[in-house]
């Protein structure tokens, strides 16, 4: 049972109205249930009961697990890689932010409108998905390929992503296999011209800046077909006052190979081909 700020606060009301019975939704706004309310405690569906007489302050910008009779916030801090993961609520699919950076657009568009926006470029056969992340790009690309190959190196991710309800398709659908490990290699054991078409959605130039690098765009060259088309997410961070960033990212992409650059998304990415 999957919770956020809003339903809790719904629930928080019929208790004080004294309801004996509210339908919300349980799953970040997927579906709704039926919850039992017997004065201060509500019980869900699954058999877990929460006392609100117990439950104090609410972050309105997390998600909350009602797990063994209490409500977990969803988030932890890795000592491995040192930094604070959390599922974070929007207006449609959740988000999870990393050490407070949001992994998704949440200001122009919301994650679920930025994921099918990244997958409206050439997305055929067989089809390589750089950074799994939440898997929002991947279960998009999945409509249209007939396999997406998906990479993610962050176990916390992975376990984030395995509670958030929109992810489900991630693990569910017989499209999408997901590889384990750091792309910078996992990369290196493909074949060239493997892909039909690549996603190349990688975190900031902050957390990554490899993979925004000659070398590594060289192996997404190598492992691209002949016309497969490569969608490159750039974002604006690095844009400093005379320096466009987006500008030396097409002259690396230029000079590995590829051709027929175009910046897309208000120049926010750019597609090309081999």
């Amino acid at each position: 049972m999957i919770l956020e700020f809003k339903n809790i606060n719904e629930l928080k009301k019929a208790i004080e109205e004294k309801k004996q019975e509210l339908e919300i939704s349980v799953d970040l706004g997927l579906n709704k249930a039926k919850i039992k309310i017997e004065g201060n405690t509500v019980v869900f569906p699954d058999g877990n009961k929460l006392d609100f007489s117990k439950i104090k302050k609410i972050d309105e910008k997390s998600c909350y697990l009602a797990y063994k009779n209490k409500l977990v916030k969803i988030q932890t801090f890795s000592k491995e890689t040192n930094k604070h993961y959390k599922l974070v609520p929007t207006k449609d699919w959740s988000t999870v932010t990393i050490s407070g950076v949001p992994m998704h657009q949440k200001t122009r568009a919301t994650p679920k409108e930025d994921a099918i926006k990244k997958t409206s470029f050439g997305i055929k056969g067989k089809v390589l998905d750089t950074c799994t992340g939440l898997g929002y790009t991947a279960i998009f690309a999945s409509k249209k390929a007939d396999k997406v190959i998906t990479v993610e190196y962050d176990d916390n991710i992975i376990e984030i992503a395995k509670l958030n309800p929109y992810s489900r398709d991630l693990f569910n659908n017989k499209n999408i296999e997901i590889l384990r490990g750091d792309i910078k290699s996992v990369i290196k054991q493909f074949k060239n011209n493997e892909f039909d078409a690549i996603i190349h959605d990688p975190p900031t130039f902050k957390l990554a800046g490899e993979l925004y690098g000659r070398e590594f765009y060289k192996q997404l060259y190598r492992v691209l077909k002949n016309d497969g088309e490569l969608f490159h997410y750039t974002g604006r961070v690095g844009i400093r006052k005379g320096r466009r960033f987006i500008d030396e990212i097409i002259k690396r992409l230029n000079e590995v190979g590829f051709k027929d650059i175009k910046k897309v998304m208000d120049e926010q990415a750019v597609v090309c081909k081999k």
